[in-house]
């Protein structure tokens, strides 16, 4: 599924991949089993992100920043070099993410991941 242009988003995918070109809005994605790719995202106040066997990308406006609450359990989650990020081991299969990627802005991403990736870049 492609999709050229949104505002606020919602997307629920099991075993489809996604592609949005432009976010400009609050998103929520839970993704299984497919991949999910947001070209360029900004104007979001809240972001929330679950993925299982499927990897999601996220590409950030020019500007955009955010405060990470992220987990990772038998996956990653990548953000861009000189972004704040606490990395927190717990357990031998889970990553804790707390921190800030960009300039803060008051917006809050939350991501949840299990055997698969986020990444985030600008």
């Amino acid at each position: 599924v492609s999709i050229e242009k949104s505002g606020k988003f919602s997307c629920d995918a099991n075993f489809s991949d996604v592609e949005l070109d432009i976010l400009h809005g609050d998103f929520q994605v839970d993704v299984k089993y497919g991949d999910f790719e947001i070209d360029e995202a900004g104007g979001f106040i809240s972001g929330t992100v679950y993925n299982s066997f499927g990897d999601v990308s996220i590409g950030l406006a020019n500007g955009a920043g955010f405060e990470l609450d992220g987990e990772a359990k038998f996956g990653s989650i990548s953000y861009p070099s000189g972004s704040d990020i606490n990395e927190i081991e717990d357990g031998y299969t889970t990553i804790i993410y707390k921190g800030t990627i960009g300039e803060s802005s008051g917006a809050t991403v939350k991501v949840r991941t299990k055997n698969a990736s986020t990444s985030f870049k600008y």
